[in-house]
């Protein structure tokens, strides 16, 4: 069957862009099982007019919020269960692409099959919102596990304000560049909570530590 993004190149060039990081994530052991997601808005890379008429492989589903900046969006989402090695070779057998109804509250999915999103969609989606509200040309979300920042959550010290980003910028000058704002760190939350979005739009620079679980980072 042929997928929908042969007729958007560039969208489908962003996709293995992503299912390229999934593969590094894998290999480095920063995503276990089937842990940490990936999300692209590709919205400016379809017509969005043309996949508005695409019928849904899925149920409306709601998001949990209601997220003005992202209505009519298009992304795409690594899938729930599914692996990032498997998604490295394979991404739209791993990942669906998805839009978000006009209301901002709902989305489903419209190709290339029906792989359920990530749980953690809820917190990608307002992510996504919140980046599109403050003008920023970041287009994708990733989640992972990085096992040493994870472990280093556990221990109060590094939690106090400015402790970790100096930490990193000191054993590793480069960071400086890549995460000029520093780290936000997000009190912990039960994975697929709704408190945990609106906990990362409050404080949302390029990458955020989710107490005890994982590290969100925007590419």
């Amino acid at each position: 069957m042929k997928s929908v993004l042969e007729d958007y190149p560039r969208a489908k060039a962003e996709v293995m862009k992503a299912a390229e990081v999934a593969g590094y994530l894998w290999q480095k052991g920063w995503a276990e099982r089937n842990g940490g997601n990936i999300t692209v808005n590709i919205t400016e890379l379809v017509d969005v007019e043309a996949l508005s008429k695409l019928p849904a492989i899925g149920p409306v589903t709601p998001i949990g919020m209601k997220l003005p900046n992202i209505k009519g969006g298009i992304f795409y989402c690594k899938g729930t269960g599914c692996r990032m090695r498997d998604l490295a070779r394979h991404p739209m057998d791993n990942g669906s692409i998805i839009r978000v109804l006009p209301d901002g509250e709902n989305y489903e999915m419209i190709a290339d099959n029906p792989v359920k999103p990530t749980s953690e969609l809820p917190s990608h989606l307002a992510i996504h919102d919140d980046l599109i509200g403050k003008g920023s040309k970041f287009r994708a979300v990733i989640h992972t596990h990085p096992i040493e920042l994870v472990a280093m959550s556990h221990n109060k010290e590094y939690l106090k304000p400015g402790v970790l980003t100096h930490l990193l910028w000191s054993m590793i000058p480069e960071t400086r560049a890549f995460c000029p704002k520093g780290l936000g760190i997000i009190p912990y939350e039960m994975p697929s909570s709704i408190k945990l979005p609106r906990k990362q739009s409050r404080d949302c620079r390029n990458t955020m530590l989710c107490c005890g679980k994982s590290t969100v980072l925007l590419p």
